[in-house]
């Protein structure tokens, strides 16, 4: 589970955003139009108060399309013994369903329609 502190016998607390200080969720998209395996599906990391709830399913399509809010992309560098390379941290603060404004079904992160 991404962000979280796994405690025995305790509630699951979230990683905590070092900007914002609001807690981190994750969810895994995938981009279907990607040419290489590796480079279909990208892990998000949301930063906001409640967890996001993906919107309705689209009748007709293998998938949920979103829109994701404030997406910010952030290099990373990494090593492992001698060996280094660049990672990327991808952040959004919430997401939406294609064509719908902020505030309709699904725009609030962690708060669904009904």
């Amino acid at each position: 589970m991404c962000g979280s502190r796994w405690a025995r016998n305790r509630p699951v607390r979230p990683r905590l955003d070092e900007v914002t200080g609001r807690p981190l969720f994750c969810g895994t998209f995938t981009d279907f139009s990607a040419e290489k395996d590796r480079e279909r599906s990208v892990t998000m990391e949301f930063a906001c108060a409640h967890q996001p709830v993906p919107p309705e399913s689209v009748p007709g399509l293998p998938f949920r399309p979103v829109l994701l809010e404030g997406m910010t992309v952030q290099p990373r560098a990494e090593t492992s013994g001698q060996a280094e390379w660049l990672t990327w941290v991808v952040r959004a603060v919430g997401m939406t369903a294609p064509g719908a404004a902020a505030g309709e079904s699904g725009a609030v992160p962690g708060r669904s329609a009904a």
